[in-house]
């Protein structure tokens, strides 16, 4: 693969502190598989940029291998469907259905963290079996665990700190100026694009580093900068902002592929994709005009406050909530994106504040199913989809999760707005998720295929610990590809109960990246070679 940005030459002595001596494994080493995320990326302007030759280091991908529509989660949003890829799980399974879960015998709400999926993600699984793998930007990954190499968080990590493990290579991100999250979720503004350039560099200077060790068998690497764009100024302009962002990610795509060495299976994927919306229906206005949801006062509540989202969206959802009047109300809005939204039953002895018999429970799920198939707009039907939570998102992880999912028109927005007007005509767009993201797959062990498939994005899992050559867990709802490999082969399936090397998430906290003689013996190696680590060390 080649790079149109010039190549760098970084010092690689704090890897070598980190993580052990460069050793050449020689060419028996096994193959290894770097998947790089591209967070938001859409076909829908990736084809048109790869037919202009604008994007050649995904081209030659392409061209060598083959590539699939990955469908996002129902909603499609990057903290459920990166949680969903990464555990092979949907869900139903790791909890993770939003960027918010409900606090205990209360209607508040709190920011989730890695601490809420309740299944084993794939860098676990790796180092839980010994075998090296890096993680940088993944969402939904802060607080870090201990693996078998670098775990650096992405969205949703603070700024300041405690976004890395080991804490050494923390010290060295923060001393270059790295930002674990360009979003507003920690930050109180919106990124321009000279920062969007600087931190590019900076985690293509760190991850070229990682990947140019030869003690890592996996590696994982999220850009979140692609959707931070897209949801300002989301076009398919080849000349715009966003196109412009993709070339660049292409450059960066190459460096490091060149820096992971030709054994390497490579994965572009995406959590959803991206387009713009010429109208929005306000969920909360539907419910409270079928009188599923009761207002105490009909003056729009205050809807937050400005800053990071951490803070401005609980405070939102309280001013919201507090102008509910749980006592008569059915049915509450939960989480919507892009074209499709969310609900959950008031039910007693479950939700706080509930008044549903749940005795009635079903009766009042079909209720509710008829008057979304029935809601028109312009004598329009717009509802195309509705679907039982329970059903699309099988597995005993509720308490985050809906009662209905329901998918409109294309061209519809669901939002959760004031509830004051039913439907709204954007003129210009508003740029918001869609469902298909992208996969786009090759390596030595991927064979070419020009008809390009559909895959779940719970299928990403499990497909590369195959690639990887490891057992796959039976509890995996995603499938593994089989079919990609140029040489068929059977995985081994085991139950998670079942595997002995599985760690849980308390016992992860509790490990070590390396043990304390291994520290020593590379301390004393670099310090023969003049190396401190010390934290003035450029």
């Amino acid at each position: 693969m080649t790079s149109t940005r010039p190549r760098r030459r970084w010092a690689v002595l704090l890897p070598l502190l980190l993580f052990g001596s460069c050793m050449d494994q020689g060419p028996s080493q096994p193959s290894r598989v770097l998947v790089v995320g591209w967070d938001g990326a859409s076909f829908d302007l990736i084809d048109p940029l790869l037919a202009a030759g604008r994007l050649p280091n995904l081209a030659q991908l392409q061209a060598k291998g083959r590539t699939a529509q990955l469908e996002s989660t129902r909603i499609p949003i990057s903290s459920a469907a990166w949680t969903s890829a990464f555990s092979g799980m949907g869900p139903g399974e790791t909890g993770v259905f939003g960027f918010f879960e409900p606090v205990a015998d209360s209607s508040d709400v709190r920011l989730i963290s890695s601490r809420s999926n309740q299944a084993p993600p794939l860098w676990r699984i790796l180092s839980s079996r010994g075998v090296g793998v890096h993680v940088f930007g993944v969402p939904v990954t802060w607080p870090p665990e201990p693996i078998k190499g670098v775990m650096v968080a992405g969205m949703l990590a603070p700024h300041e700190g405690g976004f890395a493990l080991p804490e050494a290579y923390e010290r060295r991100l923060l001393q270059r100026g790295f930002v674990p999250d360009l979003g507003v979720w920690r930050g109180s503004s919106l990124p321009d694009a000279q920062r969007v350039q600087q931190q590019l560099e900076i985690k293509e200077q760190a991850l070229v580093e990682l990947l140019s060790q030869h003690n890592w068998r996996c590696a994982v690497t999220v850009f979140k900068s692609l959707d931070v764009i897209s949801h300002q100024r989301y076009s398919t302009d080849m000349e715009g902002p966003v196109a412009q962002l993709l070339v660049q990610l292409d450059q960066v795509l190459g460096s490091l592929i060149e820096a992971a060495g030709p054994q390497t299976d490579v994965l572009v994927v995406s959590d959803h994709g991206f387009q713009r919306y010429p109208r929005s229906l306000d969920l909360e206005a539907f419910l409270i005009q079928n009188k599923w949801t009761e207002r105490k006062s009909t003056d729009a509540p205050v809807r937050g406050q400005m800053g990071p989202l951490a803070d401005a969206r609980p405070t939102a959802h309280r001013a919201r909530m507090k102008n509910i009047d749980l006592a008569r109300s059915r049915a509450l809005a939960m989480d919507c994106e892009g074209n499709f939204g969310s609900l959950r039953l008031n039910v007693a002895g479950r939700d706080h504040g509930g008044v549903v018999d749940p005795k009635q429970v079903n009766e009042l799920l079909k209720a509710l199913e008829e008057d979304l198939r029935s809601l028109s707009i312009d004598g329009q039907p717009v509802v195309t989809k509705v679907w039982r939570a329970s059903k699309l998102m099988p597995g005993p992880q509720r308490r985050a999760l809906p009662d209905l999912v329901f998918e409109t028109v294309t061209d519809l927005r669901v939002v959760l707005g004031s509830g004051d007007i039913l439907h709204s005509r954007l003129p210009a767009g508003f740029p918001d998720h869609a469902l298909d993201g992208i996969a786009v797959l090759a390596g030595p062990s991927i064979a070419m295929e020009s008809q390009r498939a559909r895959w779940s994005i719970t299928d990403l899992g499990p497909t590369i610990l195959h690639l990887l050559e490891q057992p796959l867990y039976t509890e995996f709802s995603g499938s593994f590809h089989g079919e990609i490999l140029r040489t068929t082969r059977k995985p081994q399936m085991i139950s998670k109960k079942l595997d002995p090397t599985l760690r849980s998430r308390s016992q992860a906290d509790q490990g070590t990246v390396r043990s304390d003689k291994e520290l020593e013996d590379l301390m004393r190696t670099l310090e023969s070679m003049g190396y401190s680590g010390g934290e003035d060390d450029r």
